[in-house]
């Protein structure tokens, strides 16, 4: 009542009052929910108040079920992913400058290609780190079990303590155990176990040669927490939690765990270590009995011939959003079997589309390469054309078909045409036995309402489990998958494996396909944008402000490498003469106009030649060029409107929606003759060859290059412009 009364004051005053209803951080045990209703009241109290309330549901709380249900109805509810958890470790807790991610690099590179089964993606080991990504993995397990545990206040204390440990000390889940084994020891569920733990620890480690005690311990730590969602683990899974690792092959470390693993079974007091087939592996783990009757259900229900190849590949559609922040399909539409998608190759953006290449899924209307360019029509009637210049099919997992996918394509790499796109098939890996149990489970739990009841315990079992097929994804279409180009197999570099995006990893993948397509594209070290070439066409080519700071930056990064401007002194100015008429790009466009005579040249035409091989320039920086050539007075630009734009206007900004095709230049273009004359009159020398003879034409420059030299010496501007207006006569 209190509370409404100072809402209604509130309401009437521009003040909000701000209402953030948690759980008490120090609680020993889980809460049991059971305020429900009048939570719901002060929500609905505050809708007719200029109030806001916020409640705040942790893991290891009942849900809004029960006496509860009225949450669901009077509250927004928001799902935060584990995704939420890495990003703000990375941003707040675990910060790293741009050296030691350049470091980290290294280290991640060296660790995936000497520890076995060592599968988690580079975002995720950087943003983690010193953190192994293991610990993320498991904290919700146990939490579970220790309700105080809580992943970001670990990672804060662990990795201040870690500071001057070696790069390759990450913090494991042996420091997981011992940071939460008090908490741990306190939980009903969890008395058997350690009565197991506590026997192997003490009497069968010292059965154990001296040299191997401290791995042995450090096993049985990591396989307790592991065993916490029910799992347990694999000799391969603990040389990745343990960053076990053999100077001779990866297989002789995962025989030296599985060998220890066996023999702690053995030792073990009424078969508290249990070891069961998993494909080709034996998992191990100790009994919990909590988790075990939920993996026995959870295992039942797995099996159901409802989880077929269909749900597997539907459910791997959804991790690869996971692995790639800008992956194009997104993973809360509904199935679409297209997305467009560009890639950056030299500066320059390459567009494309994605296909999923299904059995299920209906032919595209582009397999046979026809209908690629979709017309968008401008204003001077002329398609502008939405072109692929390549086309993925991504393939699911263990497809053994796939009927959207053009065969006879895929020989050749395109359908003949130089222009065609070129196609390419994205081919996974299998599925190991064992991946394909954990892929089971994961749909078994989000689509078996039964497996609900075990509240908490499925809700940690899902967490974990869909860390493990997010590792599952990347191994299968980025570590072990392929491309196949022309019938060539082409695997991903370890560069392009540590991507953190998509479009890197691909452009990465197609550079050699580009280069082979377009061998005289320019190299930029930028992708120029609209505005950008805007700026640069009125400012270096309109007569603007050269000098410009942005502008000379533009100039090098764009104009330069397209050969059209040149550096004199400290800066860099239009490029002139045969300079320019050298470049193939320029000559390939003036080809164009000539053989036009005194007809327009269609845009698209010049686009069709630019874009296409050997060129591949992108509409900006074609726009560029044919800028540079108006500057030049070679060429004018013609509107819809049949108006020209000359370098007289150039000066203003170009509405290129507007430009209907480029024509010859309305100017009458001296013959050598007449310019030699004029080079004779200016330099009073009547002496001077002929610049129509190539070998005289440095003569002539260097007898101009003194003319204009004794000019500027002679001060004429400078002592005209110091005279008084009042002198001036018409």
């Amino acid at each position: 009542a209190a509370w409404l009364a100072h809402a209604a004051a509130l309401s009437r005053t521009t003040a909000t009052l701000v209402i953030l209803v948690d759980t008490a951080f120090g609680r020993e045990a889980r809460v049991k929910r059971d305020d429900g209703p009048l939570l719901s009241e002060l929500a609905v109290a505050a809708r007719d108040s200029n109030a806001f309330v916020a409640l705040a549901l942790d893991d290891d709380i009942a849900g809004a079920e029960g006496v509860n249900v009225a949450l669901a109805r009077t509250f927004q509810i928001d799902y935060l992913e584990p995704e939420h958890l890495y990003l703000v470790a990375n941003i707040y807790v675990l910060r790293k400058n741009a050296p030691a991610r350049d470091a980290l690099h290294e280290i991640y590179l060296s660790l995936r290609q000497s520890v076995p089964n060592f599968n988690w993606s580079e975002p995720r080991f950087a943003a983690l780190y010193p953190v192994h990504p293991l610990v993320a993995d498991t904290s919700a397990s146990v939490r579970l079990y220790a309700p105080a545990f809580a992943f970001l206040p670990f990672a804060a204390s662990a990795a201040r303590n870690a500071v001057n440990r070696p790069a390759l000390s990450l913090i494991l889940l042996d420091e997981v155990f011992d940071h939460s084994e008090e908490a741990l020891r306190r939980s009903d569920d969890l008395h058997d176990a350690f009565r197991v733990y506590d026997e192997l620890a003490t009497k069968a480690v010292a059965r154990f040669p001296a040299m191997q005690r401290l791995q042995v311990r450090l096993v049985l730590k990591s396989l307790f927490v592991l065993s916490l969602d029910g799992r347990g683990a694999t000799a391969r899974d603990l040389c990745a939690a343990l960053l076990f690792q053999d100077e001779h092959s990866q297989q002789a470390a995962i025989e030296r765990v599985e060998e220890t693993l066996k023999r702690l079974s053995e030792l073990a007091p009424q078969r508290g270590l249990a070891a069961h087939a998993d494909g080709e592996d034996l998992r191990y783990r100790f009994q919990v009995s909590a988790a075990a009757d939920f993996d026995a259900a959870l295992a039942a229900s797995s099996e159901s011939p409802a989880i077929d190849d269909a749900a597997i590949a539907a459910l791997l559609r959804t991790l690869s959003n996971a692995r790639f922040e800008d992956w194009p399909f997104a993973a809360d539409e509904p199935y679409a079997p297209h997305a467009d998608f560009e890639v950056t190759w030299r500066g320059s953006e390459r567009a494309g589309r994605l296909t999923r290449a299904t059995s299920d899924a209906a032919p595209p209307s582009n397999a046979t390469g026809e209908t690629t360019r979709a017309a968008a029509g401008d204003a001077a009637g002329d398609a502008t054309l939405k072109e692929y210049e390549w086309q993925l099919f991504v393939r699911d997992s263990n497809c053994k078909v796939a009927e959207n996918i053009p065969d006879a394509a895929l020989v050749a790499g395109h359908d003949g045409r130089a222009d065609a796109p070129l196609i390419v098939l994205w081919q996974p890996a299998e599925c190991y036995a064992e991946e394909l149990s954990i892929l089971r489970r994961l749909v078994a739990l989000r689509t078996d309402a039964a497996l609900a009841e075990f509240g908490e315990t499925a809700r940690a079992a899902a967490n974990s489990l869909a860390a493990q097929a997010e590792r599952i994804w990347s191994r299968l279409y980025v570590d072990d998958g392929h491309l196949l180009v022309d019938g060539e197999s082409i695997v991903f570099t370890p560069e392009a494996r540590a991507a953190q995006s998509f479009a890197p990893m691909l452009a990465d993948a197609l550079a050699a396909r580009f280069a082979a397509r377009f061998p005289q594209h320019p190299q930029f070290d930028a992708t120029p944008t609209g505005a950008e070439i805007a700026l640069l066409i009125d400012q270096l080519f309109g007569g603007g402000n050269v000098a410009d700071a942005a502008v000379q930056q533009l100039a090098e990064t764009f104009a330069v490498p397209l050969g059209l401007a040149t550096r004199r002194g400290d800066i860099y100015i239009p490029e002139t003469g045969d300079a320019v008429l050298g470049r193939p790009w320029v000559r390939e466009a003036l080809a164009l106009v000539d053989r036009a005579g005194s007809r327009v040249v269609p845009l698209a035409s010049v686009h069709h030649i630019l874009h296409g091989p050997p060129y591949g320039l992108s509409r900006h920086t074609q726009h560029l060029v044919l800028a540079a050539l108006v500057a030049q007075r070679r060429i004018e630009l013609a509107t819809a409107t049949d108006d020209r734009i000359s370098r007289r206007t150039l000066g203003s900004s170009i509405k290129w929606d507007d430009v209907a095709g480029v024509c010859r230049a309305a100017e009458i273009h001296h013959n050598a003759e007449e310019l030699t004359n004029w080079a004779r009159l200016l330099t009073g020398d009547a002496s001077l060859p002929s610049i129509a003879d190539a070998a005289a034409r440095d003569s002539v420059r260097a007898a101009l290059s003194a003319w204009l030299a004794a000019w500027q010496e002679e001060t004429t501007l400078k002592e005209f412009d110091a005279l008084p207006d009042a002198g001036l006569t018409t």
